[in-house]
């Protein structure tokens, strides 16, 4: 049992796809100099590509092939960046993980599940197996490892270390997606006009 407040060895264990977006949580802080520490039950390397990383930042709905589209934006983690114990979060391994991951000396903060929003998006985290149900406040999106997530349409066991999307019932979207930066397509800027006085390369001078 892990006990908030102490620096211990931590075993997870957490089936990760590889190629895909899962979605994680954890009772730690996690930076990319962290996951490179983390071990099999040999004490060898956990992956041996390292892992894809992503924060979430906010969400937006564009107009896409007429249809209403609720972006959920994600940037890669930072060398310098840290994500705090109890943030939800999605990981693109490279190769599946299917057994036990152990990391050594962890400050755990396991508490109070942490809400994560920017926009009208709310990212939860589940640290036990947890039914969600259906709300008509709310649509829960679930992370399926494709880009489009999984609008719940009925109760639904959440499972221990996994994390969910709730969007408001009042946002109005046709579906929704993850998006990273490289992904979202820019507006098209428009064109500054500079009005000049005369027609450049051009002299004024008195006609008498």
């Amino acid at each position: 049992t892990l006990i908030s407040g102490t620096t211990t060895d931590v075993a997870i264990k957490r089936t990760l796809q590889k190629d895909v977006y899962n979605s994680l949580y954890l009772p730690f802080d996690l930076s990319k100099e962290m996951l490179s520490q983390w071990k099999d039950i040999e004490g060898n390397p956990a992956f041996d590509t390292m892992p894809v990383v992503y924060v979430y930042e906010a969400d937006t709905v564009v107009l896409v092939d007429e249809k209403k589209e609720l972006q959920l934006l994600f940037h890669e983690l930072a060398d310098d960046e840290v994500i705090k114990a109890g943030v939800p979060f999605l990981i693109q391994p490279k190769e599946d993980v299917a057994e036990k991951i152990y990391i050594e000396s962890v400050y755990v903060t396991k508490g109070e599940a942490l809400e994560v929003a920017d926009g009208e998006t709310t990212w939860v985290g589940e640290w036990q197996p947890e039914n969600v149900s259906v709300s008509e406040e709310y649509h829960a999106l679930l992370v399926a490892g494709g880009d489009t997530l999984l609008p719940l349409t009925e109760t639904t066991q959440v499972l221990a270390l996994n994390a969910y999307a709730k969007v408001p019932a009042s946002v109005v979207y046709d579906y929704a997606v993850i998006k990273l930066p490289s992904e979202v397509v820019p507006e098209e800027p428009q064109p500054t006009i500079v009005w000049h006085p005369y027609p450049i390369g051009y002299e004024v001078s008195n006609l008498d």
